[in-house]
């Protein structure tokens, strides 16, 4: 049914949920090949269904439309605007509104439509996971980072975090966080106590004078995989590989003031992928850190045990990560270590 577009006006709750975006293109693509889709409209001449659409013939000065109208009654309109917008590409954001406006209707005991329900049975949120076409363990994952941390749906929005990477990332933190409060820092005023510990981050070394650590050994958060900071803001956060390498080659400069010349500096660190390639981060890292003087002198492959496959299929098992041996000077103290092996070695040998 064609009707005139000053008539249309979008419907409240549909702005709660989808942000209008890209209209430029919409309105290009509409000019090129006509409108394939009619909007779907309510009683009251509400757009359920293509306020995307309406802004677009808006700016392409279309006098009238085609339109589906619908009978809707005010207790299933949220279910409705779901429903209609089902194959609708959405953000992160666009996905957490749809959810929370379908279960604010399901905790309440409304939205009742049999062509809607087809005699579906189940939790709430599987429920309202069918209702937006998302797999319920998609759903669980995309509530918890909201609940956690409501920052990174920005990020996941902007495509430089994964949901599988978001969720790992969570539950690294939870372990990590859970471990740190099961193990306060021993007392560092034993006189006579060889080793001191300092729970902290490394950034900030100022108790330590310079030169007086003889051996680092560290692992920090790496990009976008791992994190320790409760603001979330800290290292591993950034949006982009080369932000991430800046801020780390950075932060080490304290490992640099506080190790001695005959010491030495180890670095652990793993590599991220982007969904289709590796960011190459540790080796971005080392060779930022001997633009800054440090000497490396080994990289030691570390064969990993606990590895995950993951959920890409085209690349191989990620079975290592990098140990990078760094010192100050030609002046470093070293000792072979002696490995253990199955078989014995001639006399006066060693690996």
């Amino acid at each position: 049914m064609l009707v005139e577009v000053s008539r249309l006006k979008p419907h409240p709750k549909n702005e709660e949920i989808y942000r209008i975006s890209d209209v430029d293109d919409l309105a290009a693509s509409i000019a090129e090949v006509g409108l394939l889709n009619a909007l779907v409209v309510d009683q009251h001449d509400q757009v359920i269904s293509g306020n995307r659409r309406l802004e677009a013939i808006k700016q392409l000065g279309w006098k009238t439309v085609e339109v589906d109208f619908v009978d809707v009654e005010q207790e299933t309109v949220e279910r409705l605007i779901v429903h209609h917008n089902k194959q609708r590409i959405k953000t992160h954001r666009e996905l957490l509104n749809e959810y929370h406006a379908l279960e604010r209707v399901y905790r309440q005991g409304r939205g009742k439509r049999s062509d809607l329900d087809n005699g579906r049975r189940g939790t709430t949120r599987k429920l309202v996971a069918d209702e937006m076409g998302m797999h319920e363990r998609m759903l669980a994952r995309l509530i918890r980072v909201e609940r956690e941390r409501p920052d990174l749906i920005e990020r996941l929005d902007r495509g430089t975090i994964t949901l599988y990477a978001a969720d790992m990332f969570l539950q690294k933190e939870a372990k990590m966080s859970a471990y740190l409060r099961s193990k306060p820092s021993p007392p560092t005023n034993q006189k006579r106590a060889k080793f001191k510990f300092y729970q902290k981050s490394s950034h900030d070394l100022g108790e330590i004078d310079d030169g007086e650590v003889q051996c680092i050994f560290t692992s920090p958060p790496y990009f976008n995989l791992r994190a320790f900071d409760d603001t979330g803001e800290g290292l591993g956060t950034e949006d982009t590989p080369e932000e991430y390498v800046e801020n780390l080659v950075s932060h080490l400069d304290e490992c640099w003031r506080v190790l001695n010349k005959s010491g030495s500096f180890f670095l652990n660190l793993g590599d991220t992928s982007d969904g289709v390639a590796l960011q190459n981060i540790p080796h971005r890292v080392a060779i930022r850190l001997a633009d800054k003087g440090w000497l490396q002198r080994n990289a030691i492959i570390w064969r990993k045990t606990n590895n995950t496959l993951g959920r890409v299929s085209k690349k191989l098992r990620r079975t290592y990560e990098f140990i990078f041996h760094f010192v100050k000077s030609t002046d470093f103290f070293y000792q072979p270590t002696l490995a253990p092996r199955k078989t014995p070695l001639s006399e006066g040998t060693y690996t």
